[in-house]
């Protein structure tokens, strides 16, 4: 879950928070934004002195060890065309202490990992 709170200092309409999740490098590991949650108009204005507060809840990939950056933003406007507000680099450090991830920057905990015999054909 990671919630990102701000007060509003002028009226905005169509409000956009989001945030990113990158590694050491700098390299993006993933992130979103509240338009792919915002059903209508009416909820993305806020008038001066508004507190918000955005919520992403979700499954959180399982990342190799080290350490790992959030930037939050917020803008207004649309994905193809937004003026960005407020932007935080490194607003806050992951360190992660993974040793499972097989292969990869990133890797999802499996729900079952098995192996069987079914057949012997030399027998």
């Amino acid at each position: 879950k990671i919630t990102i709170m701000a007060r509003v200092k002028a009226n905005i309409s169509k409000l956009i928070v989001g945030f990113i999740i990158k590694n050491k490098q700098g390299l993006d590991i993933l992130g979103d934004n509240t338009l792919n949650g915002m059903i209508d108009e009416e909820s993305t204005l806020f008038k001066k002195g508004d507190i918000f507060s955005a919520c992403f809840i979700f499954a959180m990939p399982l990342l190799t060890a080290g350490e790992y950056s959030i930037t939050s933003s917020v803008a207004k406007g649309s994905l193809e065309e937004h003026n960005i507000l407020h932007w935080q680099n490194d607003a806050l450090i992951l360190v992660s202490q993974c040793t499972s991830i097989s292969a990869g920057i990133a890797g999802v905990p499996m729900q079952s990992i098995a192996i069987e015999r079914i057949k012997n054909e030399f027998t």
